[in-house]
């Protein structure tokens, strides 16, 4: 079962829309990625969580959004996203890293 990820776990993915250490838009550069806006009301081991449709920062800094979440466990309404679960760039995606906040805390 996938921990969840909660404020300040990372994340890891590709971001297309091209950057100065880049030679041209569409080619893949991968960058981490970080919960930065969560769910305030719904804390684990004192922190917010991440659930579908929070943002995160990229270090190339464009802003990413968590897409894939559980499909049983809810805070706000909305699913919980995960260790593994994936998220949008601009244009790209990446995958929730294994959380470093969190050791505890599962959802299916």
């Amino acid at each position: 079962m996938p921990l969840i990820s909660i404020y300040g776990d990372q994340g890891v993915g590709d971001c297309l829309l091209g950057h100065p250490l880049t030679p041209a838009i569409g080619s893949i550069t991968t960058f981490n990625v970080e919960d930065t806006m969560t769910s305030w009301r719904t804390l684990i081991q004192g922190r917010p969580i991440s659930i579908k449709g929070t943002e995160g920062l990229a270090t190339c800094g464009h802003f990413t959004t968590a897409v894939i979440a559980s499909t049983n466990v809810e805070a706000e309404g909305f699913g919980v996203h995960r260790q593994g679960d994936s998220g949008d760039f601009p244009s790209g995606n990446y995958d929730a890293l294994p959380p470093t906040n969190n050791t505890n805390v599962f959802a299916n």
